[in-house]
């Protein structure tokens, strides 16, 4: 069995805010917010949790197409980049919906679609059994891609893994001189 490295796009999830100053005690430090009920996360009680609490986010892992690996060699490729040691996306990351939310999300989806394509307003276009495109097009508005697995790869005359190129970019926020990386003052008590 393969090793893998990636990363996950927090700020896919629906209503994903990068904030600043929302605890007193440490007001430089930064936080990604997510809203629960918008991304179908579950939250539990847990009595082994520090917190007391237990929070989910279901995910789904599928194979690349070789399709795709083929485009995201070219891409590299048109770029002039040296794709001798490009590694490829192995796996893509999405959320996994509960059935409940899906169904929601996907009526919700529909009324977009139908709004942005006049076309489709006629009962037997709006059957998405029938209407393959209406059916693609609710389904590429309810996908959020988080990120991508990449097939650990070691260098053979050091073993170490190599950086996995990261999914889906990052955001680092501006600093301060006396402010670390993304915002977070080094001087401050880790939680652990």
């Amino acid at each position: 069995m393969a090793n893998f490295n990636g990363s996950v796009d927090l700020m896919k999830l629906k209503g994903a805010k990068f904030l600043a100053g929302l605890d007193s005690d440490t007001p430089k430090r930064a936080y990604i917010c997510i809203p629960v009920a918008w991304n179908d996360i579950k939250v539990l009680n847990d009595a082994s949790s520090s917190t007391g609490y237990r929070s989910t986010l279901r995910l789904a892992m599928y194979q690349t197409s070789e399709k795709y690996v083929k485009a995201c060699i070219e891409g590299k490729q048109k770029k002039g980049e040296d794709v001798s040691n490009y590694n490829p996306p192995s796996h893509t990351c999405e959320i996994r919906y509960s059935k409940e939310f899906l169904d929601k999300l996907k009526e919700a989806a529909k009324k977009v679609v139908l709004a942005e394509n006049p076309q489709y307003n006629t009962p037997e276009l709006q059957d998405e059994t029938k209407n393959m495109e209406l059916k693609y097009k609710i389904s590429d508005l309810t996908r959020i891609k988080l990120g991508s697995l990449y097939v650990r790869q070691y260098n053979t005359d050091n073993d170490t893994p190599p950086m996995a190129e990261q999914a889906a970019g990052t955001f680092t926020p501006a600093t301060t001189s006396d402010e670390g990386e993304n915002g977070n003052n080094p001087e401050d008590d880790l939680p652990f």
